[in-house]
């Protein structure tokens, strides 16, 4: 089988030496799922990985299928990230699904939520600061 990595979003922090990556996989079908979030340092070698957070890590031991669906900002003092999270509604093998969109701060390093600040209605919702 032959899959293929992209990365499907690259963002900076504010001094353009920090970036965070989402990197999707894709099979001979071309399904397209979530694999890695890269946290990458600037360094006199090139780009170095700080944290990787997997498919698998993010899921964890949550029963609904989730997954990153986008990022808007990286927090580089802190290790926090902003970031839309893809939730489903029901357990995996369930016949009908729903999934639901928001974006939370998130902390990279330890793998947790800090804050819940927008419910989506769709996954095109940007987060707009007032």
């Amino acid at each position: 089988m032959n899959r293929e990595f992209i990365s499907l979003k690259e963002i900076f922090g504010p001094s353009g030496g920090d970036r965070l990556r989402l990197l999707h996989e894709t099979d001979e079908e071309s399904h397209d799922e979530f694999y890695t979030l890269s946290w990458d340092t600037l360094t006199v070698k090139g780009w170095q990985t700080k944290v990787k957070l997997t498919n698998d890590q993010f899921q964890g031991s949550h029963l609904f299928d989730r997954w990153i669906a986008d990022l808007h900002s990286l927090q580089p003092e802190n290790g926090f990230a902003v970031i839309l999270v893809a939730e489903g509604n029901r357990k995996p093998d369930s016949l009908s699904i729903e999934y639901l969109y928001s974006w939370r701060i998130w902390d990279i390093v330890e793998n947790a939520e800090v804050a819940r600040l927008k419910d989506c209605k769709t996954p095109c919702d940007a987060l707009v600061y007032q």
